[in-house]
């Protein structure tokens, strides 16, 4: 936010470029848009005007948006904020006409105004933001954010758009505005004091716009004295200490002027309220109370600190901070601003702080996994490494540029260690990696950089990150060296650019997100009478977790059902289908899903955080899209066609091949179009991604289509379930007396198939299962096979023997098929070394398609030591 000098005259210039600024790209995203097919009704919400409002009052707000008709309900994510139609007020009678107030109008009017309402905020809803949802004809739409203040509001007044129609506007205060064409700007014009430190928050991703503002405060004779675009995503954050009393001139517009309309709105707030840049400790240790430094501008008995941000200096404050306690099956993440679905497995909290004019920011708080260490100044190199002892949570800063922070630790040949790294998932602006060196040697054993944590669904819920993780085998007693830094360091540095690396032992556990199922638009969750909706889960598996999870729903209502449904083996990104019965009444509430696991032995349940799609993106650009709060579903009236698959349950072999019928029900009679069958989810592969299966048809006026396809021989093996979705287009309109109905796409999902995918086609027993053997004597042992999935084929049988063991021995024997069990003579060599329960295996081979399979079984041997008089004889 440095200084510059900037004439009126240049500013001008500025703005009428914008004019001819390069818009081929918004015109190809405009026309990706109006080209999108029109799908079957399904409310979406757009935009809210004003987005939010002041604690403690009421309000008009109007909505856009698709698919609104009858709109009878606004759903706000906290109770305290209500919202009701707005009546039509009656025609004002002609005073021309003698009998106009006795005189009814030709037509009858609404009775309500259309996408308006009265909202009240009540006084104990706290600030922050919330997400808010109509219900009407179509369903439930998507969630949009609702940013509730704790200052007074006004709106934006056009025209604002040069220097000399600047809007007047007092500070603490919050204005409501839009960049409405791509060379919109917006001015505004404020009274400073001076010695006035005045914050200035220009919110757009945090309400839900597209807006990418590029904000500018200039002094009465046009000497730009701040900047700021992207302070943390699409938001904008600058300050300013008033250098003299006098006026000041804010702009406000889309960076690089490529786009602008009603989807381009924004709150501004320019205020003496706090605002938390950073804190330090970023992590907390649950039930202690933990010192927390705070870093940012206005900070209630804030002491000034040697922290800056571009130039300017930053308060700090020390505080006490006591996190909440964990209710319930899954540590809680509780923020009331918005987080990014990258953000979806943190735990953690938010904290505010509050002076005389209002409240901060929140600032993210995570748990910590250990004792939580910090960054010491001067271990910038090998021989100052500062000493841990871990497992442990790091918490450090990139100070300043070129930064770099060295740690030494020793561990134990063996060990197992997890090194996770969070900075970016915390919302700090910073590309983490580490280095992990042998320390007598400097020999580097890994150097660690961005990980995929969980593979993103692009068109709907983008979780990659630039955060680092890696599992640590230590590979020798010793010292070893800890190098954290950042790709950014040569230019970027301070206390924002902070992190925590958790260090810890193996933990295996799993997060879950669910998503609503739309890629092209940002749509609610509706269940029509007699069909079926799907919806996206994204696990989050930490410390190599790889099991199976089990998904429940509760809250369904009357006529929705989902049995259970499950997320395969290391399967990070799965579909869970609801089915409603033909007479499944109308309703729209909150549902929860839960996981269930084995870990480690014992059952793990974990409550599914919610994610929504912000705005859809062209192509395989990352979609936008953010953690939402709660997740709803609405009953409404049948649709064109439902599908189903058969059979419900199927069993194949790795390298097998796999036979489902798809059948289509048509609902409406004059649904008869082809409908394109596609699988959505299934079973996995070692690189995690799904099998792949051809897509089919079902041509038009045909109910069924067969699909076979093989698995390949690197599907993991284990219980996935296996889901198809039906994509027709058909001509349809909302209005029944339409003459042009245009062609609209309609989707719908099969229930699932439960498949198990195998590998081993029996579970063999051992008896005895204890053996006895002198040496130069023989013992038969009998092999019995249970035999799985309709396996009838021969096992060939053989005898594993250890590394390092020898002496006895087998010949192979083969189990006919058919059969369920076969003996195999062992025999132990004359010089056999004496030994004691000695575990053997037996191992049998079957052939299954074209893939060997193998099941083992296990024993224990004794060679007894032989007598001297044994030896005589």
């Amino acid at each position: 936010m440095r200084q510059e000098s900037l004439s009126w005259t240049r500013i001008g210039w500025i703005h009428r470029l914008g004019r001819f600024a390069v818009v081929a790209i918004a015109g190809c995203l405009l026309h990706a848009a109006a080209s999108a097919q029109q799908q079957f009704p399904t409310p979406r919400l757009a935009t809210i005007s004003p987005p939010g409002g002041k604690i403690g009052t009421t309000f008009e707000i109007t909505v856009t948006g698709s698919d609104l008709d009858g709109v009878e309900q606004i759903i706000f994510s906290h109770p305290g904020i209500k919202a009701e139609r707005i009546p039509t007020p009656p025609p004002k009678p002609d005073p021309k006409k003698k009998d106009a107030k006795n005189k009814p109008p030709a037509k009858k009017p609404e009775p309500f105004l259309p996408n308006k309402f009265k909202v009240t905020i009540g006084g104990n809803v706290p600030v922050g933001v919330y997400d808010m949802r109509l219900v009407g004809r179509w369903g439930v739409s998507n969630p949009r954010a609702f940013m509730v203040g704790d200052l007074d509001e006004i709106a934006e007044k056009e025209p604002n758009d040069d220097v000399n129609q600047a809007q007047n506007v007092d500070i603490n205060r919050t204005i409501n505005g839009v960049i409405s064409r791509n060379i919109d700007v917006d001015y505004y014009k404020f009274k400073g004091t001076k010695g006035q430190r005045i914050v200035i928050f220009c919110a757009a991703f945090s309400i839900d716009s597209r807006l990418d503002p590029f904000v500018q405060v200039f002094d009465a004779s046009g000497r730009r004295l701040a900047f700021n675009r992207n302070y943390r995503q699409s938001d904008a954050v600058l300050d300013v200490v008033v250098p003299a009393d006098g006026d000041y001139v804010v702009r406000v517009c889309q960076f690089t002027y490529l786009a602008g309309n009603a989807e381009y709105f924004y709150r501004l707030t320019l205020s003496q309220a706090p605002w938390i840049d950073a804190a330090f400790p970023a992590v907390v240790e649950r039930g202690k109370k933990n010192r927390i430094t705070l870093y940012g501008r206005n900070l209630p008995n804030g002491k000034p600190s040697k922290a800056t941000i571009a130039g300017r200096p930053l308060d700090q404050l020390v505080v006490e901070v006591t996190p909440p306690a964990t209710q319930g099956d899954t540590p809680p993440l509780a923020f009331d601003g918005v987080l990014c679905a990258r953000s979806g497995a943190v735990d953690g909290f938010g904290y505010r702080v509050k002076n005389g004019v209002g409240f901060s920011n929140p600032i993210l708080l995570a748990f910590a996994d250990a004792p939580v260490i910090l960054d010491q100044p001067g271990n910038d190199s090998k021989d100052k490494a500062q000493r841990i002892t871990v497992p442990c949570e790091l918490c450090g800063r990139i100070e300043r540029r070129e930064d770099v922070d060295c740690y030494v630790f020793t561990a134990k040949k063996g060990e197992v260690y997890w090194f996770e790294g969070y900075a970016d998932r915390l919302d700090y602006p910073v590309d983490l990696y580490f280095v992990l060196q042998q320390m007598k040697d400097g020999r580097v054993l890994g150097e660690y950089d961005d990980h995929p944590m969980t593979p993103p669904v692009v068109g709907r819920f983008f979780t990659r990150t630039d955060d680092p993780s890696t599992r640590f085998v230590v590979p020798a007693d010793g010292d070893y060296l800890l190098v954290v830094s950042t790709r950014t360091s040569a230019f970027r540095a301070g206390p924002r650019y902070g992190y925590r690396l958790s260090i810890r032992r193996e933990q295996p556990d799993f997060r879950l997100v669910l998503v609503g199922n739309d890629e092209t638009t940002a749509a609610g969750c509706t269940i029509r009478q007699g069909g079926t909706q799907d919806l996206d889960v994204v696990c989050f598996r930490r410390d190599g977790f790889n099991g199976e999870v089990v998904l429940t729903v509760e809250g369904l209502p009357k006529g929705v059902t989902c049995p259970p449904q499950v997320l395969g083996p290391n399967q990070r990104h799965g579909v869970l289908v609801l089915t409603a019965a033909a007479d499944a009444p109308k309703w729209h509430g909150q549902i929860r899903i839960k996981g269930t696991a084995t870990i480690n032995g014992k059952q793990v349940v974990r409550t599914a955080r919610a994610g929504c799609l912000v705005w859809p993106a062209p192509g395989n650009l990352p979609a936008i899209s953010r953690l939402a709060r709660g997740f709803y579903l609405a009953v409404r009236e049948k649709g064109p066609f439902s599908m189903k698959a058969s059979p419900g349950e199927i069993a194949v072999p790795v390298g097998g091949e796999a036979a489902v019928k798809v059948q289509v029900n048509r609902q409406f009679p004059d649904f008869k179009a082809q409908i394109q069958v596609t699988r959505v989810s299934g079973p996995v592969m070692t690189n995690g991604n799904f099998i792949n299966v051809r897509n089919v048809n079902i041509p038009a006026n045909k109910n069924e289509v067969d699909i076979k396809f093989r698995l390949p021989g690197n599907a993991v093996p284990g219980t996935y379930s296996l889901v198809f979705q039906g994509l027709g287009q058909f001509k349809y309109s909302k209005d029944p007396k339409a003459k042009k109905k245009p062609n609209v796409q309609v989707v719908q999902v099969t229930p699932p198939v439960k498949m198990v995918v195998y590998n081993r086609v029996a579970e063999l027993q051992v008896e005895p299962n204890k053996v006895t053997i002198t040496p130069g004597g023989t013992v038969p042992v009998t092999i019995k096979a249970k035999r799985l999935y309709g396996y009838k084929g021969e096992l060939k049988l053989q005898l594993l023997l250890p590394r390092g063991f020898s002496g006895i021995a087998a010949k192979p024997v083969t189990i006919p098929a058919g059969k369920n069990e076969a003996k195999i003579e062992l025999k132990c060599g004359t010089k056999t070394k004496p030994v004691a329960n000695q575990t053997l295996t037996i191992r049998a081979t079957a052939r299954v398609g074209n893939v060997n399979m193998i099941q083992e079984g296990q024993f224990q041997i004794t060679v007894p030591a032989q007598t001297a008089t044994a030896g005589k004889k």
